[in-house]
């Protein structure tokens, strides 16, 4: 089953909580982490207004390098892959992307995102794993 991030052991880590029109994002020391909710289409325009806002909370677009991103899945939403290549200019800023989704169909939508995301990539089922995915990456860089 799912865990939204607040309702999970990680939520302590929140320095502060995003409630955007399109989902709730939480920015952590280490990483950020998604919760976008059901049947949005998240795209550039999406990702535009989340990265001001986060680089508004950390201060700078630079303070965003050390961090991973968690996509926390516990809603269905589609992505939309191509808007990674408006987006190449981010594998200096982000650390890692990570896709948090149990289901079957989820993990092939992930599949096919890796193809797209220029920055570490990794797929797992569980927030606990994605959080300490990001944390060993973070050690090995």
């Amino acid at each position: 089953m799912m865990v939204k991030f607040e309702d999970s052991i990680y939520y302590q880590s929140c320095l502060h909580t995003l409630r955007l029109p399109f989902g709730i994002f939480y920015l952590c020391d280490d990483y950020i982490v998604s919760e976008v909710y059901q049947n949005v289409s998240f795209g550039t325009e999406e990702a535009d207004v989340l990265i001001d806002a986060a680089t508004a909370y950390y201060k700078s677009i630079d303070d965003l390098r050390s961090r991973f991103y968690i996509a926390n899945r516990i809603n269905k939403y589609s992505v939309k892959p191509v808007a990674w290549l408006s987006y190449k200019h981010l594998k200096p800023l982000l650390s890692g992307y990570c896709v948090v989704d149990q289901t079957r169909i989820g993990i092939l939508n992930a599949l096919l995102e890796s193809k797209f995301v220029p920055v570490n990539f990794k797929s797992v089922k569980s927030l606990g794993e994605a959080v300490e995915w990001s944390k060993s990456a973070k050690k090995a860089s």
